[in-house]
């Protein structure tokens, strides 16, 4: 039995234990990619039972993908299906918590956020009246 990437649209056959082909895995987010194999169990693969938690990441990393355009649609097909398959990721993830397995996107690391630039009424390095 043949086993595809799962990235929206690819045919790309791969090993069965394998997510995604190399370019649509070397697209993926570090953070998700560590989250992938962290929710990996081996033989998932063949039972067919992945946990909540794995499937949650699982739609997640096919949704940032869609994201990205990785799949050659056109931009508002991408993110309809984008969407949709984060709106799934999230279903997964609230079923992992509901079962006490935790949340799946905790070990996310989120971007950090920009600093809010510093303004100062009375500070600065003035002297003397030069700037």
């Amino acid at each position: 039995m043949s086993h595809r990437c799962h990235a929206h649209g690819c045919r790309v056959e791969v090993a069965p234990r394998m997510l995604f082909c190399k370019p649509h895995w070397f697209s993926t987010r570090r953070a998700l990619q560590e989250a992938i194999w962290r929710e990996y169990r081996p033989g998932q693969e063949r039972d067919k039972n992945a946990s909540e938690r794995y499937l949650a990441v699982q739609q997640l990393c096919v949704s940032e993908l869609l994201h990205k355009r990785t799949c050659g649609l056109p931009s508002s097909t991408a993110s309809m299906l984008a969407a949709e398959y984060a709106e799934r990721a999230e279903k997964h993830r609230e079923r992992a918590i509901a079962d006490g397995a935790g949340d799946p996107f905790e070990s996310l690391e989120r971007r950090p956020k920009k600093p809010e630039p510093q303004l100062s009424l009375f500070g600065g390095s003035c002297s003397g009246g030069k700037p």
